[in-house]
């Protein structure tokens, strides 16, 4: 096993983060949007990433999953979107920042990835992708708050 070990470490980090912050009662229910919107929402990005070439996996090793990324990358959004979520300010200024620094931040991570050689920001995409990682973390803050009837407050 080589560098591909870092889809696992990856996922193991972002666990434990959810999994000592969120308290017991509510893993369940952030469990819930983190299958929808984390894992759900990047294989569809995947796949919509792989049609446009936008972006692409490399070097997944024994995690490869239909030569599309590694098992681990899913799951790692599972438990990203978990914290996100519960940890959503509900002021609207703290909102849109906290919102913002959660997609530089996968940007961020798209990048330690590619710099490991697992990941790769395609063309000019690379240029649009913080600001598509940002849109995807507020639509699942929109949806969240929806199903939630969450308001933001001033």
């Amino acid at each position: 096993m080589g560098v591909e070990i870092v889809f696992l470490i990856k996922a193991i980090i972002f666990g434990l983060a959810a999994i000592i912050i969120i308290p017991k009662e509510y893993y369940k229910k952030y469990l819930v949007y983190g299958l929808f919107l984390g894992a759900l929402g990047d294989t569809g990005f995947t796949l919509l990433g792989k049609h446009l070439n936008m972006w692409k996996y490399n070097n997944m090793g024994v995690f490869n999953i239909l030569d599309l990324y590694s098992f681990w990358t899913p799951v790692a959004w599972v438990f990203v979107i978990m914290f996100f979520l519960y940890c959503l300010p509900h002021k609207r200024f703290n909102f849109y920042l906290y919102v913002v620094s959660y997609g530089l931040f996968g940007y961020f991570v798209g990048l330690v990835l590619q710099n490991f050689g697992l990941y790769e920001y395609l063309g000019f995409f690379k240029y649009l992708a913080p600001l598509v990682i940002t849109a995807w973390f507020y639509t699942a803050s929109l949806i969240y708050m929806k199903a939630e009837g969450i308001k933001l407050e001033s």
